[in-house]
């Protein structure tokens, strides 16, 4: 068997060099996510009285949703130390974004997010 012609090939296209690397900004370092944990807001014994009979009511309307974990949590700890903030004279207390989510005190903004 004889081998066929080997095809010709074309000639070989001069590379273009690859464009130099511009220096990058250094990143800005990330900002650190929000602690819902830490008592960041400075709230009124009025709302937080407010927020306890609200959860009263819903506990006793047997129509309701029954209380979350977190609602009995906090309504317990408040039922425990309302009466000493109280005593204190107190007209204020520190409270959490978990704590004002779950009280229902804590108002969504309704501005949008960045695009």
């Amino acid at each position: 068997m004889a081998k066929a012609p080997a095809k010709k090939r074309a000639p070989a296209k001069p590379r273009a060099k690859a464009a130099p690397k511009t220096a990058t900004k250094p990143r800005a370092p990330a900002k650190p996510a929000f602690d819902k944990e830490a008592f960041v807001f400075e709230t009124p014994i009025e709302k937080i009285e407010e927020a306890l009979e609200a959860l009263e009511e819903q506990d006793a309307d047997p129509m309701a949703q029954p209380l979350t974990k977190d609602q009995t949590y906090w309504w317990c700890n408040w039922l425990i130390n309302l009466p000493e903030a109280k005593r204190r004279g107190l007209k204020t207390v520190p409270t959490c974004a978990v704590e004002n989510a779950v009280l229902g005190l804590y108002d969504k903004s309704t501005k949008g997010k960045k695009k």
